[in-house]
């Protein structure tokens, strides 16, 4: 912050203040002399001066108002100075916030790799023992471990909504199809709770909109999960209707509703902050950390939408989360942006634009896959996960050692980590792009932003992406859904 001189801006503004103030006498004695049909004489005007009482006062205004200019100047300094403090003091917040980001991404990546080994190796294990008890404990340790996974998720996600970092996408989707894949999983659990489970979805709603759908299902299954959470008798009710219409636009309303423990009216606002809950007993009886409902609304002003509720304690809930969509219906491609064009031609084969000429290649004999990451203990997790599955597996520590294999061996498939030193996984997978077109690529890793993500799929060309920790299962599934692609 530069030095601000409180004796210069004091001057000036006195100066300026006696300047202006001296058109006062001037005018007034012009005036007299006029009327008096006066010569514009020296001599007359120390006369005006003389005889003219009010003249007195009037040649006071250059003192007067130098002085009260003066303050003026003084203040500007206070101003200048308190402007400059405040610059500083909001470029050190925005930088604290950028830092903590960053440093909320890192944490998030440093506990998301050892508990990768953890998650595999106690799968492993569980599908190894046949006792019951050790089954009993292994499933334990499945579920906290996913339990903390969802929890920096929801941490890290808060973070970059919070540090203005959320960006959203557009797709083209079938509402009553999100709407289902919603309801299917929270009506299995409101049916084990002996809760009745109500959908009513408005007959009129277009087919196919245009929006984000993924942040579009995370907040309704934030919105139905808390329902089916606090919810023990009654029901449950989603509704889907219009509320706005234009010509080009649709807004709709997603409604829940359950007959639940309820929010005292009080305690209403307290629910949309992050890590607080109406009652802190709440934590304690059902579990969670407070971010789900902080993140849905976060993520409906993102969308330029709104969440709101109403509610009483004891007798249940209502959240209305409305969101504004646009037509999909009759509209040209050149309206939409080049991810709604990319993703309107998926449909007619996914896969084509994801591998090229390689589907038409086959390889005799087993299918090779080739795993880079710079963590020996994932490698080896991973190893003894897939070391009974009919498939040539090969390792390598770094991108540079991953390239030397792939120049030694017929690769199938790469799956490779991102965040590694020296070479990263996006510069190697876009190398292998480059020098090897027809080797599949997967992305392998914790946790990447919307920018990375972006660019994995755009840059890298990459077929999916295999999080950390990873479901076994899944693992399997997406390798082998990959190998028949490449058929």
């Amino acid at each position: 912050m530069q030095s601000v001189d409180p004796g210069r801006y004091t001057i000036k503004y006195a100066t300026y203040g006696f300047l202006f103030g001296c058109i006062f006498p001037i005018a007034a004695t012009c005036q007299d002399l006029i009327s008096h049909n006066f010569d514009f004489t020296f001599t007359n005007i120390l006369v005006v001066q003389r005889t003219q009482s009010l003249h007195w006062i009037i040649d006071t205004a250059p003192l007067i108002l130098g002085i009260l200019a003066s303050v003026v100047g003084r203040k500007q300094v206070v101003i200048i100075r308190s402007l400059a403090i405040m610059r500083k003091a909001l470029d050190a917040v925005q930088l604290a916030n950028r830092m903590k980001s960053e440093f909320v991404a890192n944490v998030s990546h440093e506990i998301r790799t050892p508990m990768n080994g953890i998650v595999g190796a106690v799968q492993l294990l569980s599908e190894q023992s046949d006792d019951i008890d050790q089954e009993e404990a292994f499933s334990i340790l499945r579920n906290a471990s996913d339990q903390l996974t969802r929890v920096v998720d929801d941490i890290l996600e808060i973070s970059k909504i919070d540090a203005n970092q959320a960006t959203l996408n557009s797709d083209v989707f079938s509402i009553r199809d999100i709407v289902d894949s919603c309801v299917s999983v929270s009506k299995v659990q409101a049916d084990n709770k002996g809760v009745e489970f109500i959908l009513q979805l408005e007959e009129d709603i277009p087919e196919s909109i245009v929006g984000d759908s993924g942040r579009l299902i995370q907040i309704l299954n934030n919105l139905l999960s808390n329902a089916v959470k606090f919810t023990h008798r009654g029901f449950i009710r989603l509704e889907v209707r219009c509320v706005v219409k234009t010509e080009n636009d649709i807004s709709l309303l997603f409604s829940v509703e359950d007959t639940g423990i309820g929010i005292a009216r009080e305690k209403l606002d307290q629910i949309f902050i992050p890590f607080a809950q109406a009652d802190g007993t709440i934590t304690r009886r059902y579990g969670g950390t407070g971010l789900g409902l902080a993140i849905a609304l976060r993520w409906a002003n993102v969308m330029k939408g709104s969440l709101q509720v109403e509610s009483e304690d004891g007798s249940g809930s209502k959240f209305e989360l409305v969101l504004p969509f646009q037509y999909w219906d009759d509209r040209p491609l050149d309206e939409l942006d080049d991810k709604t064009n990319e993703a309107a031609n998926l449909p007619q084969d996914t896969y084509s634009k994801r591998f090229g000429d390689t589907l038409n290649i086959v390889k005799p004999g087993r299918r090779t896959v080739l795993f880079v990451d710079d963590e020996t203990k994932v490698l080896s997790s991973v190893r003894r996960l897939l070391r009974k599955q009919n498939w040539n597996l090969l390792f390598a520590n770094s991108g540079m050692q991953g390239l030397e294999i792939i120049e030694d061996h017929d690769v199938d498939l790469v799956v490779s980590d991102i965040r590694m030193p020296h070479m990263d996984g996006l510069e190697f997978l876009n190398k292998v792009k480059a020098r090897f077109p027809n080797i599949g690529r997967i992305a392998f890793t914790g946790y990447a932003d919307d920018e990375m993500l972006s660019r994995i799929f755009s840059e890298a060309d990459v077929y999916t992406l295999i999080p950390k920790p990873w479901d076994n299962n899944e693992m399997k599934l997406i390798i082998s859904d990959a190998f028949s692609k490449l058929t």
